[in-house]
């Protein structure tokens, strides 16, 4: 097959996955309506008005549905698409449940860790009982502290309608392409079908949201990505940190906001609206603005920077240290800037958002 029908073929494919998922995605918003199965506003949230929650269960079925393919077709190795199976299958599992019946937080989290403990085995980084090296155990523990970590900011970061949609869509197309450039087409479809999920989910999620991904969702990106990475990092010449600066802007607020939150005595347990764009749009900032200046971030300048990552592997981490200082600089300044603006109500005559 020439390069042309090749990429004929792949785009048609995107927007067929992309035209179901949102299809389906519709069907969703009324079926868990109906369902009672709702978001009811709270301590953290940005919305003023129940609205259904799970839809991200389309995002949980394109990647799931991914795997096959890529194993029998696209030479993902077996024992790769068991380590994301178990990995994104259970943290999704684990999210609807809490959809449906509130989980409590130290519950979820010792899942999420025997979930990460779990792939190690199919991974082949399990440290032996017996063994000495230091660094397989250092290995093993950053792994399942990694696994976590992205499978909650991505939970955390899940506040406003249309934004861990965008970043699952637009860092997805930009990791099936650089996958597919380093010779690892497996794992570039599962990206695409991730991306090809959260954009199709956007159709019911983008502002006024109609729809919210719910953790079912937020669970399954983020423990997709963890997984994605990780298998990436051991096997393609993708460097580690070029993942970083692809979820930089999530990976920054979640992360910076919590160790301010802790460092001020705040339980990292509690429900907050503390995240920078949450005070952005509790400033007053309009969603749609927020939304255009985070594709525009993720076009002119992560895609560009994770591009020159992997086509200069070598000096990978200086540029994802770059990206990554400016990228604290700039979130100082937001939060400065949300500070200095103030505080808006929220309310039923004004609803900002948050899926």
């Amino acid at each position: 097959m020439s390069l042309a029908a090749t990429i004929s073929v792949v785009v048609f494919g995107f927007v067929l996955l992309a035209t179901v998922c949102a299809r389906v995605s519709s069907w969703l918003a009324h079926w868990l309506s109906a369902r009672g199965v709702l978001d009811h506003p709270n301590a953290r949230s940005l919305h003023a008005r129940p609205t259904p929650r799970g839809g991200g269960l389309v995002v949980v079925a394109a990647v799931i549905a991914s795997l096959p393919p890529a194993v029998l077709f696209l030479g993902l190795a077996l024992s790769h698409a068991v380590a994301l199976l178990l990995l994104v299958g259970g943290s999704s599992l684990l999210g609807w449940l809490d959809d449906r019946h509130g989980l409590a937080a130290r519950l979820r989290l010792t899942v999420q860790l025997i979930l990460a403990i779990l792939i190690l085995w199919p991974l082949g980084i399990l440290p032996q009982p017996a063994q000495g090296e230091l660094e397989a155990w250092l290995l093993a523990v950053a792994v399942i502290a990694g696994c976590v970590w992205l499978t909650n900011l991505y939970n955390f970061m899940d506040g406003a309608d249309g934004l861990a949609g965008t970043q699952g869509a637009g860092a997805g197309v930009a990791a099936a392409l650089l996958l597919w450039q380093v010779g690892a087409p497996g794992l570039a479809l599962v990206a695409g079908a991730l991306a090809a999920g959260s954009l199709g989910f956007l159709w019911v999620n983008w502002p006024p949201a109609r729809l919210f991904m719910g953790d079912v969702g937020s669970y399954c990106l983020g423990s997709a990505w963890a997984g994605l990475a990780l298998i990436a990092a051991l096997t393609t010449p993708l460097p580690l940190a070029l993942w970083l600066v692809l979820l930089a802007p999530f990976v920054l607020d979640a992360t910076l906001t919590l160790v301010t939150r802790v460092l001020r005595g705040h339980s990292p347990f509690q429900a907050h609206r503390g995240h920078t764009y949450q005070r952005l749009l509790l400033a007053g900032v309009s969603l749609r603005v927020l939304l255009t200046g985070f594709i525009g971030v993720q076009l002119a300048v992560l895609w560009p920077t994770a591009w020159w990552m992997a086509a200069h592997p070598a000096d990978a981490p200086l540029a994802g240290m770059a990206v990554l200082s400016g990228g604290v600089l700039v979130w100082l300044g937001l939060r400065w800037h949300a500070a200095r603006c103030g505080t808006s109500p929220i309310g039923p005559e004004r609803d900002p958002g948050g899926a």
